[in-house]
């Protein structure tokens, strides 16, 4: 009677299809790990900026063209999770008149990848608030 075996063949097929399909799952797991390292600075950017945007807005129209002349560097709390972040707020007037500054803030950082990432966000400042 014989018996039935796996020939060395077949089970050096079978382990090489087993190391491939470990090697594409670990590639995937790697990928995602940076997905998720990225979507947090991100998250971490934007409340900052939002942060920042909203010390500006609670500030007078007059105290921003005084606080702000040309481009000035700003620093808030939520940096101290980014490396070497570099905020900027930036001063414009879109419009003839001078009633009305678009202020601009941008943050540059190095991802955890070691990528130059920049994010921006912009608002309207007006002299005589919404309503004026």
């Amino acid at each position: 009677m014989r018996k039935k075996a796996f020939t060395l063949i077949e089970v050096l097929i079978a382990t090489v299809v087993i190391v491939i399909s470990l090697l594409g799952s670990l590639s995937l797991f790697n990928q995602g790990t940076a997905l998720v390292s990225n979507i947090k600075e991100d998250s971490v950017v934007t409340y900052a900026l939002q942060e920042q945007m909203e010390l500006i807005r609670r500030t007078s129209f007059d105290a921003i063209i005084t606080n702000y002349p040309v481009a000035t560097n700003f620093n808030t709390a939520g940096f101290a999770a980014l490396i070497s972040p570099v905020g900027i707020v930036t001063l414009d007037y879109p419009f003839a008149n001078n009633q009305i500054v678009r202020v601009t803030l941008r943050l540059s950082w190095q991802s955890a990848n070691n990528r130059t990432m920049t994010k921006s966000i912009a608002t309207y400042v007006t002299k005589g608030g919404i309503g004026g």
